[in-house]
């Protein structure tokens, strides 16, 4: 597992678990854009459900689409201190796939499906520091990279 940040040994972490879809399409990410930024489609687990559940929901929650999950890429795990939970504890599994179809109204109205090209993630591309800078959480970065061989 990846770790970002540095974890204080003197503060009591909230611990959070997600599972997060780096879903293809064509030449593209599909990434999901929110007042605060770029995410990967997904989200916390509830309680009791899988990572492919918890997938499939937030999907249709995000973005109103159904999923083809393909498999297990990466896990990451992320300390920080968040402005209002506080010692916060991000751990967090991805999954490659792809969007299936749409079937509902996505139910948050703030989040926007994007469509970034592939291109954009590599270093050495013009852009790309504007496209990371996007990202709220950056581990989510790292596992699109490596899900493109760029890590």
């Amino acid at each position: 597992m990846k770790t970002f940040g540095k974890k204080d040994p003197y503060l009591n972490y909230y611990t959070r678990p997600g599972a997060y879809l780096i879903a293809f399409e064509e030449d593209c990410i599909i990434l999901v854009e929110t007042p605060k930024g770029y995410f990967l489609p997904g989200g916390g687990l509830d309680a009791d459900e899988t990572h492919e559940e918890c997938i499939r929901r937030e999907c249709l929650e995000e973005l109103g689409y159904t999923v083809k999950i393909h498999g297990k890429l990466a896990e990451a795990e992320m300390y920080t201190v968040h402005p209002t939970i506080g010692p916060f504890h991000l751990v967090q599994y991805y999954y490659t796939g792809r969007l299936l179809e749409p079937v509902t109204e996505p139910v948050e109205t703030d989040h926007r499906m994007v469509r970034v090209p592939k291109e954009m993630f590599d270093s050495a591309h013009p852009a790309y520091a504007e496209q990371a800078g996007k990202f709220v959480v950056p581990c989510q970065l790292w596992a699109v990279r490596m899900a493109l061989g760029m890590e």
